[in-house]
C-alpha cells in the first residue's frame, strides 16, 4: 500500500466565490438580502432594482469591520456579490439569501477560484504521490513544521485509510482552535471560529505521537482529529510537553463509533474536550502511560488505567466497566459505574452516580472530597484497600465484605 506523506509545499490560491441577486420584487423594500458568515449577517433591504441592490450590500460588505466579512474584498456588477479572499489560502463560508415576502430571488455564494495551500489537506500538491490520500494510501504527517489548517473535513471519502500516522517529528498545528478566528496566520480571540477546527478522516488504526527516527522531537501542541463513524484503534505513544491553547490537551480527539479503543502509552490527550457542547462515543479507553481528561459528552463504555499519571473521568452516561491499578483517577460529574475494580492507585470518586459494585484489592476509594450525596451497592475490601468517605453524605447500601477485617476510614 502506498504511502502519502503531507509535505505542505504547495502555492497559496486566494478564493473567489460569487453570489447574485438575480430578482427583485416590484416593490424592492418587501425583500431584505443578507450575507451570511459564521452567524453573523450583513444586510440591505432591496431597492430600484437588482443592480441597485447589489451595489448596496457590495457596499455594506465592504464596510464592515467584522474580520469574518473585512478579510475579504467584495467586488462585482450588475446583480453579481463577488467575494476574494485578501489572505490566498484561506478559505470563507459565506451564504446569500433573501428574507420577506416579496418574490426576489438570489443564487447564493459557489466558488469559481477554490481556495488552496501549503496548510490545505484537500490541495493536491501537499502530498508526496501528488493527489489528496485515498483509501489505497497510508497517510503520514511526518517531519514537517507546515500547519493543517484547512480542508479538514475529509469524512465524506468514500471507504477509510488502513493507517494514518502522526509521528512526534510533526511540529506543525494540525486543525483551528475553535476559540479564535485566524485570519492573515494570526488567531483573533475576540471572535469564535465558524470554519471546521478538526481534522475528520476515516481510518482503521490511528497512531500519535510515535517516534520513528529517535531522538527528542517536541511533537506537535495542537493536533485535533475526528474519526468519525469509522471503528478505530487509536494509538498515542507521547503528545508535545504543552498545548497551543491554556487549559487544553494538546492532543484532542472525537470518535463517534461505539466500537473505537483508545490506548494511550503517553502524553496529554483530551477526548470531547474542546468545548461545553463537545461529544464523542467510544468503547474503551486505556492507559499505560500518559494522562487523559475527558468531556461531560464522552460514552464510553470501559475505562482502564493501567499506569500513568493523574487523569480526570468526566461522561454523558453510565460507565459499564472501570479498573485502576495505578496513578490517581478523579471520576467527576453524574454518571453512574456499574462496576469499579480498584487494584492500586487512588479513585477519587465526586460522581453523584452509584457505584453498583466496588470491587477492591488494593488502592483508595476516596469519596470524601465532595459534599454531594452519594451511593455505593456493593463494596468488596481486601487487606490493605481504603475507602474514605464521609457518613453523613455517602451511603453504603449493604454491608461492605472482606475475607479478612478491614478498616473504612470515615473522613
Amino acid at each position: 500500500m502506498a504511502i502519502n506523506v503531507f509535505t505542505g509545499q504547495a502555492t497559496a490560491v486566494a478564493q473567489v466565490s460569487t453570489a447574485s441577486i438575480d430578482s427583485v420584487d416590484g416593490t424592492p423594500a418587501n425583500n431584505t438580502f443578507t450575507v451570511t458568515i459564521g452567524g453573523v449577517a450583513i444586510s440591505v433591504a432591496g431597492v430600484t432594482d437588482v443592480a441597485a441592490t447589489a451595489t448596496a450590500l457590495r457596499a455594506a460588505l465592504n464596510a464592515s469591520t467584522h474580520p469574518y466579512f473585512s478579510s475579504i474584498t467584495w467586488s462585482g456588477s450588475s446583480g453579481n456579490i463577488i467575494g476574494t479572499a485578501d489572505n490566498a489560502g484561506e478559505p470563507f463560508v459565506a451564504a446569500l439569501t433573501k428574507t420577506g415576502a416579496g418574490t426576489g430571488t438570489v443564487t447564493t455564494f459557489a466558488a469559481t477560484v477554490a481556495s488552496a495551500g501549503p496548510n490545505d489537506w484537500s490541495t493536491a500538491g501537499n502530498w508526496t504521490l501528488g493527489t489528496v490520500p485515498a483509501t489505497t494510501n497510508e497517510v503520514m504527517i511526518d517531519a514537517s513544521s507546515v500547519a493543517i489548517r484547512w480542508g479538514l473535513d475529509q469524512s465524506g471519502m468514500a471507504g477509510s485509510f488502513n493507517t494514518a500516522r502522526v509521528t512526534k517529528s510533526a511540529t506543525g498545528l494540525i486543525g483551528l482552535s475553535s476559540r479564535a478566528f485566524l485570519v492573515a496566520g494570526q488567531e483573533n480571540t475576540s471572535f469564535p471560529e465558524y470554519r471546521e477546527t478538526f481534522l475528520k478522516i476515516k481510518t482503521a488504526i490511528l497512531e500519535i505521537g510515535e517516534s520513528l527516527g529517535g531522538g527528542n522531537a517536541d511533537g506537535s501542541r495542537r493536533i485535533k482529529i475526528d474519526t468519525g463513524t469509522t471503528a478505530a484503534t487509536i494509538r498515542v505513544f507521547a503528545s508535545a510537553n504543552s498545548s497551543s491553547e491554556t487549559g487544553l490537551s494538546p492532543i484532542r480527539l472525537r470518535a463517534t463509533h461505539a466500537n473505537t479503543d483508545l490506548f494511550i502509552l503517553g502524553g496529554n490527550v483530551g477526548v470531547a474536550t474542546d468545548s461545553a457542547t463537545d461529544t464523542a462515543t467510544l468503547r474503551k479507553i486505556s492507559l499505560t502511560g500518559g494522562s487523559v481528561v475527558t468531556g461531560y459528552g464522552l460514552t464510553l463504555t470501559t475505562f482502564e488505567q493501567f499506569a500513568g499519571a493523574a487523569s480526570t473521568l468526566r461522561l454523558a452516561a453510565t460507565l459499564t466497566t472501570l479498573t485502576i491499578e495505578s496513578g490517581s483517577l478523579t471520576h467527576e460529574g453524574t454518571a453512574a459505574v456499574t462496576t469499579a475494580n480498584v487494584r492500586g492507585g487512588t479513585l477519587l470518586s465526586n460522581s453523584t452516580g452509584i457505584i453498583a459494585t466496588l470491587n477492591m484489592t488494593g488502592g483508595t476509594t476516596d469519596l470524601s472530597k465532595s459534599a454531594q450525596a452519594r451511593t455505593v451497592t456493593n463494596a468488596t475490601l481486601d487487606p490493605g484497600a481504603q475507602i474514605s468517605y464521609d457518613p453523613a453524605v455517602v451511603t453504603l447500601t449493604n454491608k461492605v465484605t472482606s475475607s479478612r477485617r478491614v478498616t473504612l476510614a470515615a473522613a
